[in-house]
């Protein structure tokens, strides 16, 4: 049954009032401002505060649980918890453990800080940039265990901020390519390959600096991959159907819908090789023509 309503108090909790219906708060990261996040509470969504100023009065604290007992309690503040983002709300990411909005600035939680000198920065962070994307605080490591508080899948890798020094290692924070997310205003989600740890060499998505503006089906190599030629959510691959050779753009997709084409479609071969493809929710695939 359908509440009317004109005011919040309207509505039995957590429901709120928008458009005179008592709903829930939110089903995507998208549904609460900057600095909230979406959270399931009795089968709802509900908007949190990321930190809470107040923490007498905020969700949950020391010997104060969260009102849904599933939730985690984290810097006084209620959060679905996670392994990966498939086990959130949409357009989330799954960091720390809980699922959060990549939208919410400067938390733990969302984007990445960004930063112009390592004062910025939390206690043995650095401030520095990876193949000229926006300046923000990096962890320093030497291993992946280093960083398995940072996502899903814990990465360390090699940085090539020219004021580190040579060989700088640090955690990386994955983003989605497919729905964008994860990355500052400016950069965007890409593939990145670089060294890791013992000198192999990683293949992660990460947040770099816009470069390439090629689109689906344009050439990006011929015998091996070009990284930066192809535009926003878009990879560099082999081409299959419609090539017998080299590399073409292809837009990431986990479904059909991705594709933005009737032509193509969500080919059922999944990307092999991304070592932290869990920031993606659902299996990750290219658009291929049909």
């Amino acid at each position: 049954m359908i509440t009317v309503c004109e005011v919040n108090s309207d509505c039995a909790p957590p429901l709120v009032c928008m458009s005179q219906r008592c709903q829930a708060e939110c089903v995507s990261q998208r549904d609460c401002l900057r600095g909230l996040h979406c959270a399931t509470t009795q089968t709802s969504g509900e908007c949190f505060i990321d930190q809470p100023l107040d923490h007498t009065s905020s969700p949950c604290g020391d010997g104060r649980l969260c009102a849904d007992p599933t939730q985690t309690c984290r810097d006084f503040t209620c959060w679905d918890p996670c392994t990966t983002a498939a086990d959130c709300v949409a357009d989330s990411i799954c960091r720390h453990g809980v699922c959060a909005n990549p939208a919410s600035p400067s938390t733990a939680y969302g984007l990445r800080t960004q930063c112009t000198s390592v004062s910025q920065c939390a206690s043995g962070e650095i401030c520095a940039t990876d193949r000229g994307s926006d300046s923000v605080c990096r962890r320093p490591c030497t291993a992946n265990g280093d960083c398995t508080d940072i996502e899903a899948t814990p990465l360390c890798a090699a940085i090539d901020d020219p004021h580190q020094p040579a060989g700088t290692m640090a955690c990386v924070i994955g983003c989605n390519p497919v729905r964008q997310l994860g990355c500052t205003n400016r950069d965007r989600c890409e593939v990145n390959i670089t060294r890791a740890p013992g000198g192999a060499m990683a293949t992660f998505f990460e947040c770099v600096a816009p470069t390439g503006m090629g689109i689906q089906g344009v050439a990006c190599g011929t015998t091996s991959p070009m990284l930066g030629t192809c535009g926003p959510s878009l990879g560099c691959a082999p081409a299959m159907a419609d090539m017998t050779g080299g590399y073409q753009c292809r837009r990431f997709c986990v479904a059909d819908g991705d594709c933005h084409a009737a032509t193509l479609h969500c080919t059922g071969t999944p990307i092999p090789g991304i070592e932290n493809i869990d920031v993606v929710p659902g299996v990750l695939h290219m658009c291929e023509p049909l």
